[in-house]
């Protein structure tokens, strides 16, 4: 769509079953965060919309923002207590790292997170028919960021990633 000193963006249009996908990819000159903004018109029923990221980061847990703050959590499945852990909220990002080096990923919207194998998932949509025969049908906007940075979230600054993504900068008339 456009190539410019700031950043590229490449758009993409799919059409999956009976619903339209509509992505935004920014590429920037002056960072490693890659921005999907995300367009969905879903018609789909008891599907379930996902991306995945495979990473190739050596840890066994990751870290998640939540509401006071964040945690870690291991990313095995060793005993029954850890296959429970299908899924784990968490507000605006997702992180694996090790010592050197880690990948987050970024969300605006969306809470259900999944790390599995090297892979970091985020849900995009459920169309259940509980709690409402209509859930989640209809139109959706939603940006994700996958955010490589040095070292762990606190050295790579990944909340405050986060919170870039989640309240951008805004220019007010004077």
């Amino acid at each position: 769509v456009s190539k410019g000193p700031v950043c590229t963006v490449l758009e993409l249009e799919r059409i999956i079953s009976n619903s339209l996908i509509r992505q935004r990819i920014y590429f920037y000159a002056d960072t490693a965060r890659i921005d999907f903004e995300t367009y969905v018109d879903w018609k789909e029923h008891q599907h379930l919309l996902k991306v995945h990221f495979p990473v190739d980061i050596h840890t066994d847990e990751a870290s998640f923002d939540v509401q006071f703050g964040n945690l870690t959590r291991k990313v095995h499945t060793n005993t029954s207590w850890d296959m429970a852990r299908y899924e784990i909220c968490a507000h605006k990002w997702i992180d694996l790292s090790q010592p050197d080096y880690g990948v987050a990923l970024l969300n605006d919207c969306k809470y259900g997170h999944r790390v599995q194998n090297g892979t970091i998932e985020l849900n995009l949509l459920r169309s259940t028919d509980y709690p409402g025969i209509d859930a989640d049908r209809g139109t959706h906007e939603v940006t994700y960021a996958l955010y490589p940075h040095r070292g762990d979230p606190i050295a790579g600054q990944v909340n405050r990633a986060g919170y870039e993504l989640n309240i951008p900068i805004r220019m007010l008339p004077t």
